[in-house]
């Protein structure tokens, strides 16, 4: 068998998703727990090199198939929504 390597953002990810995952069970698990109503987790892009974050914006916009609000996209996942944000510096002078 061999060894996955991943790098420090892929293993970031991974755990980010284990630990809702976790969290998910955990509160189905125990209903004396009170739940929240809703959830918001949020992605601050980073410029890369040739890679402008408003750029990076956008294509996430096309994954979720939402549309880029001042320099926001968000989805809905029922309780749950996802939103990615560009640095304030590329916002275009659009607040979030």
């Amino acid at each position: 068998m061999t060894a996955m390597l991943y790098t420090p953002e892929e293993n970031h990810r991974r755990q980010l998703i284990s630990g809702l995952r976790r969290l998910a069970y955990f509160l189905e698990v125990h209903r004396d727990i009170p739940a929240p109503r809703s959830v918001d987790v949020i992605a601050f892009l980073d410029a890369q090199p040739g890679a402008p974050a408003f750029a990076q914006l956008e294509q996430v916009a096309a994954l979720l198939e939402s549309a880029v609000e001042h320099g926001c996209v968000a989805k809905d996942f029922g309780a749950v929504t996802y939103r990615a944000i560009a640095p304030k510096e590329e916002l275009r002078n659009e607040p979030c």
